[in-house]
């Protein structure tokens, strides 16, 4: 596995580097000489130009050619040098709104080219944005507009290049990055591709075995929101109640205390007679003054102690996680994307930036390499596999999937159950106190999940995951100590699955650049990837197309602060 080229320079955004946030003043002093326009009367006219003075100041500052000074070509983190310079022109002029825009194209200025539109062009633009009422200087100054119009342009000259942008990872970070770069206004299937790499199957791991709970109040703060509004609109979109069973749910915890293993009611074979009876008007009066809600009707009430909902209606929804996964690696193959099985084996570099992708195709098991200018890994707990210094690692999940009795409300609970002594008769044990969540479906199923473990390294693919049939039946023993519905239910899927967890001391997840040019990071989102999985992918595709992220501030998640 090569490691990537030596970190540059740490660059800054044009919509970081001018954030008035940060000044205390109405009309803020610049950064330095190089930002400051001349006094008018400092250069007196001869011959119809201005004097030298400008070129001994350049040259005073290390810039006697006719590019910018290298801290502000950085700052802007583009290359136009293949852009035709009237072009360039005459699109700043228009992308600005007027074109009485002086040029200082034929005066002998340094900085003629995109990048040296100087303190003249900037003086002319302040007074004519003053002039028509459109400047701000309280909002923004005037050498940050133009800047920000410049980067735009840029943008659009990068945008005609071609880009092969390469996915590490099927699960659900890159499977929405796949959607949403192919939804990119930029996109262009004609010069632009999409590939999409998976080791074993599409969501093949925590993806297609996780809760798929989405909650207002999951973290962190800076994506929830937006990845939240997100999964409505493409349940809306797509139709994503039939699809992957999107739909809002109640969300509270519940205190109870658990049966031992042989207290149960009787019952026939299948404990029908137990999970079709109604409930008895006491039994409802239990539930009330436990405050339960009413149609959470699938627990013994004389085992409930308490009920704490834990958002208002509308705060908390759901998805099939491997449906939803599913669907939009789908969804973005109708658009143009690609899904290729296969390992990734190497990530090749030139220079300072990406240039390749080499796997183990799975099913002839040869070595390929394609080219790639862009690549997004989001390999989740495998990222390190491809990425040694990413702060990833990983924990290991059980869940079961259980089919009631009954069909049953909707309803996902994060629990709190005393088990007693001597639980399970067959193993003496001490009192404890066991917390599953379980999480009703659309599909008239139950999945049910407990505690993490360390115990199993990570193995080399999802495929190679171990199961521990014994944490299965944990799982299973605990809900059912509360619930006949579950107890007598039928046992669907017993699954493990590892989870990615960030190790730095802030926590994750981590998304956007890396330092390298063309490679960016999406992982680390432990237990809440399901929910926040559109709002990277979102992200991700504004990371490609625009060069930084645009629908949330999330500079708290930058990867470079660890890499």
């Amino acid at each position: 596995m090569s490691e990537p080229p030596a970190k540059r320079a740490r660059r800054v955004d044009s919509s970081t580097m001018w954030d008035m946030n940060d000044r205390n003043t109405r009309s803020p002093e610049p950064h330095s000489d190089l930002d400051r326009s001349p006094r008018r009367e400092a250069h007196p006219k001869a011959d119809g130009r201005r004097d030298d003075r400008r070129d001994v100041r350049a040259h005073e500052n290390g810039s006697s050619d006719s590019k910018l000074p290298r801290r502000a070509k950085d700052d802007m983190d583009m290359d136009v040098d293949d852009v035709d310079e009237d072009d360039v022109e005459e699109m700043m002029r228009r992308s600005m709104g007027f074109t009485k825009f002086r040029s200082t194209k034929n005066t002998k200025v340094p900085g003629n080219d995109i990048y040296g539109v100087r303190k003249e062009k900037k003086t002319e633009y302040r007074q004519y944005m003053n002039r028509f009422h459109s400047f701000k200087p309280t909002i923004v100054a005037s050498n940050r507009t133009l800047t920000s119009r410049i980067a735009q342009i840029g943008k659009m000259a990068a945008s005609n290049e071609r880009r092969d942008i390469v996915i590490v990872g099927g699960g659900i970070i890159g499977c929405c990055s796949a959607y949403y770069l192919t939804r990119h206004p930029s996109f262009d299937p004609s010069r632009h591709s999409v590939t999409l790499i998976e080791a074993s199957e599409i969501a093949g791991g925590a993806s297609g075995k996780a809760g798929g709970l989405l909650a207002l109040w999951a973290y962190p703060s800076n994506i929830v929101p937006l990845s939240y509004k997100l999964h409505s609109e493409l349940a809306k979109e797509h139709n994503g109640k039939d699809s992957w069973g999107y739909r809002e749910v109640g969300c509270g915890q519940l205190i109870a205390r658990g049966r031992a293993l042989n207290e149960k009611k009787e019952g026939g074979d299948g404990g029908d007679s137990v999970s079709l009876q109604k409930r008895s008007a006491a039994a409802l009066g239990k539930l009330k003054r436990a405050q339960v809600p009413q149609d959470l009707d699938w627990f013994e009430p004389d085992l409930l102690r308490g009920y704490e909902s834990m958002s208002d209606p509308g705060e908390t929804a759901q998805v099939h996680p491997y449906l939803f996964t599913t669907s939009m690696a789908k969804l973005a193959e109708e658009k143009g994307a690609k899904v290729t099985l296969g390992s990734v084996t190497n990530i090749g570099y030139s220079d300072d930036a990406v240039e390749s992708v080499t796997y183990t195709d799975k099913e002839s098991g040869d070595s390929k390499k394609i080219s790639a200018t862009d690549v997004i890994i989001a390999a989740g707990p495998w990222t390190r596999s491809v990425l040694p210094e990413a702060p990833i690692s990983s924990m290991r999940a059980h869940s079961v999937v259980i089919r009631p009795t009954r069909p049953v409300s909707a309803h996902t609970l994060f629990t709190n159950i005393e088990i007693p002594a001597n639980f399970d008769p067959s193993k003496p044990s001490r009192p404890t106190v066991a917390a599953p969540e379980i999480y009703a479906r659309p599909d008239d199923t139950v999945y049910a999940c407990g505690e993490g473990d360390q115990t199993v390294p990570l193995p080399k693919t999802s495929a190679d995951v171990e199961v521990d049939q014994t944490r299965c039946q944990e799982i299973i023993n605990q809900v059912g100590s509360i619930s006949d519905e579950l107890r007598n239910g039928q046992i669907c899927a017993r699954q493990a699955c590892y989870l990615p967890n960030v190790t730095a001391a802030r926590g994750g997840p981590l998304v956007g650049h890396t330092g390298t040019k063309g490679l960016y990071l999406a992982a680390g989102h432990t237990c809440w990837g399901i929910q926040n999985a559109p709002g990277t992918g979102k992200l991700i595709s504004e990371f490609v197309f625009d060069g930084q992220a645009k629908s949330a501030k999330i500079g708290s998640l930058d990867p470079r602060n660890y890499l």
